[in-house]
């Protein structure tokens, strides 16, 4: 039996496995689905752990990779103090392991630079994401991003159009240098400005980019349509957030 990560091989791995492939058996495995992934987290009979409040927040940080669940919990319990988990605790609290930053980031370092490039829009831009933003920020025609999205999709690194979990994406965001950052955030809020964005969307990375003008401006507006649709909460955080960028 011989258990590898198929997307992490050196080439002269990969040719030996592919030659052993002729008279063996392979097996793909896939990540755990939610259900499988609450079964797991079952079995370990964690003291005082509800499964039903974690198995759905586990399952969105990990994309039910095994080790991934694992190491997770593993780090949630080496910082309670007394080897379980508070059930104060909420999902939002899922860490990222040290060891799994360092595993993923290695992962990331295996991409091309092109697709390395698109991932890293990919984080910064979050559920503003899409292939034609991508395209405009990043001055290519769509079509030449179709082989590096092809690349993260084959390293189950995004699923759809989206990342296929939270550790990959806060991983990837962890590896931005924050001037670059900036930098792209100004071309995220341009473009959404320039194809009808969502006001809260444009002044959010219009904050990010310290353009502080300019997410002033989209402050305003998105709290003038909370307010005329009665979301009086949502109209007091965004001018909050208008009175930061004063």
């Amino acid at each position: 039996l011989i258990g590898v990560r198929a997307h992490e091989l050196p080439p002269a791995t990969r040719a030996r496995l592919d030659a052993l492939a002729t008279f063996g058996v392979v097996i793909a495995l896939e990540p755990l689905d939610a259900q499988a992934t609450a079964e797991l987290l079952a079995s370990l009979q964690l003291p005082a752990f509800d499964v039903s409040h974690w198995a759905g927040a586990g399952y969105r940080h990990t994309g039910g990779n095994p080790v991934f669940v694992l190491e997770t919990l593993a780090a949630m319990l080496s910082t309670s103090g007394d080897g379980s988990i508070s059930p104060t605790a909420t999902p939002g609290d899922l860490p990222v392991a040290r060891s799994l930053r360092q595993l993923i980031e290695g992962r990331l370092a295996q991409l091309s630079a092109p697709a390395l490039r698109l991932i890293r829009l990919a984080a910064l831009a979050n559920r503003d994401f899409n292939l034609q933003l991508a395209a405009d920020v990043l001055g290519q025609h769509p079509l030449d991003i179709a082989d590096p999205w092809t690349e993260l999709e084959g390293a189950r690194i995004v699923r759809g159009d989206r990342f296929a979990h939270d550790l990959y994406y806060e991983t990837t965001l962890h590896t931005i240098p924050e001037a670059v950052a900036t930098l792209m955030h100004r071309s995220i809020a341009t473009h959404l400005a320039q194809h009808g964005g969502q006001p809260d969307r444009i002044a959010w990375h219009c904050f990010a980019a310290q353009d502080w003008e300019h997410a002033l401006a989209a402050f305003r507006q998105a709290a003038g349509f909370a307010l005329k649709q009665s979301r009086r909460r949502d109209e007091l955080a965004f001018l909050r957030r208008a009175a930061e960028c004063l």
